[in-house]
């Protein structure tokens, strides 16, 4: 199991992902747009008409609802028979649970995606749209709904396997590896479809992290010297 420390310093990592995402990036919002650019040739998105890439994003919005009700199933069965599931009490289901409610679907689909207002790059007119460029949390964009501010496709893939990482024994480096593995692998696939800015991986990874940091302290380590 974690300690204090070890916990703090993935909430560190998660704030410092976090700052770069939303203060740097405001800071500095050609970094945005440039990154965004390299991913642009004749007139598109490069991995926006790429089958493999339609292809891959799919498999993953397919696995998302498939891992939350492994999520939901697991923790009731734990908590049911009072029996480990896949090495994991009740209680550790629980704050599985917790996590993903609270961070992607609470707070980056619903509070963030739904009211930050932040046009998409493909619909910006920097890319042949007619939407108007916003840095993070400047919140007078015209989207008016699932907007781009945060990425909720890494907010899942980051939670899930940070969070696993926290509550594993066995595979808690595997759990990191992947978490980095795979957080990239959607943030470049995002912004190659021209779905999501940079700074919305960085800010959804980042969130998610110390979220998922702050939660493990709550459920596991409140009261320790």
């Amino acid at each position: 199991m974690p300690t204090i420390g070890e916990t703090a310093a993935v909430g560190a990592v998660g704030a410092t992902l976090a700052v770069l995402g939303i203060v740097a990036m405001s800071r500095y919002p050609g970094l945005d747009l440039a990154a965004s650019r390299a991913f642009w040739s004749d007139g598109g998105f490069v991995f926006a008409q790429s089958a493999w890439a339609r292809a891959l994003r799919g498999a993953f919005l397919d696995l998302f609802p498939v891992w939350y009700s492994l999520i939901a199933a697991a923790g009731l069965i734990a908590w049911r028979y009072s029996m480990p599931v896949l090495r994991l009490d009740a209680r550790r289901w629980a704050y599985m649970a917790a996590a993903s409610f609270a961070g992607p679907l609470l707070l980056a689909n619903v509070l963030l995606k739904e009211h930050s207002g932040r046009v998409r790059p493909r619909d910006l007119a920097e890319f042949g749209g007619a939407g108007s460029f916003t840095v993070p949390l400047d919140w007078s964009g015209t989207c008016p709904a699932n907007c781009s501010f945060v990425s909720g496709e890494v907010s899942s893939m980051a939670m899930a396997f940070v969070a696993l990482a926290l509550v594993s024994t066995l595979w808690r480096p595997v759990f990191y590896a992947a978490a980095v593995l795979f957080a990239a692998l959607v943030a470049v696939l995002r912004i190659g479809q021209g779905g999501h800015f940079l700074s919305d991986t960085l800010a959804a990874t980042g969130l998610m992290t110390m979220l998922a940091a702050a939660l493990y302290a709550l459920f596991f380590l409140r009261g320790r010297n």
